[in-house]
């Protein structure tokens, strides 16, 4: 992620020239705009990062029920069911 470095504001000089005052105008409101462009872009990018680890976090705790269900022991349950339940859970893998 690269570093936004926020514009600076132009110098008064001692004596202003009146014809460029509106190109340094010009020239900050192009500066600013380009910053807030670029921090608009830094915001896209940290929604798409939080985007993409919620879901991969989603991913994760859906298999880790799988693995628990299929690990955990049906208790009470007679030996040929016991087998069924196993054996359909390693076949949905």
């Amino acid at each position: 992620v690269a570093v936004v470095r926020r514009p600076t504001v132009p110098q008064r000089s001692a004596h202003p020239r009146r014809r460029h005052t509106m190109l340094q105008a010009e020239r900050s409101a192009l500066k600013w705009e380009a910053y807030h462009s670029s921090l608009n872009i830094l915001e896209r990018e940290m929604l798409m990062i939080s985007t993409y680890l919620d879901n991969l976090s989603t991913q994760a705790a859906l298999i880790a029920g799988f693995i628990f269900a299929t690990f955990s022991p049906i208790s009470g349950a007679a030996l040929p069911l016991k087998g069924t339940y196993y054996a359909s859970a390693a076949l949905t893998f």
